[in-house]
């Protein structure tokens, strides 16, 4: 995120765009959204998403977490291991 707010905002001052942007995430998606918080011409729009497009390919993307659950040890288990 630090990344599109380091390469986004400065690019948005250039075409005289005082909003910023913010990100979100629904409980749903693996992904973050980022939110413009105005509404640019068709034609600006276009070049911020190219170097939205441009920044955000050169973010590493994280694999999918697993879920590790640690089960207690059975009586056959402990017994097995006690020998």
């Amino acid at each position: 995120m630090r990344e599109v707010i380091q390469e986004v905002i400065p690019f948005l001052r250039e075409l005289e765009i005082v909003y910023g942007v913010h990100f979100t995430q629904l409980h749903d998606e693996r992904t973050c959204r980022i939110v413009l918080e105005c509404i640019p011409f068709p034609q600006t729009l276009d070049r911020i998403q190219e170097k939205l497009h441009d920044v955000v390919r050169e973010i590493p993307s994280r694999p999918p977490t697993t879920n590790v659950v640690v089960e207690k040890p059975s009586q056959r288990t402990r017994a097995t291991l006690g020998r």
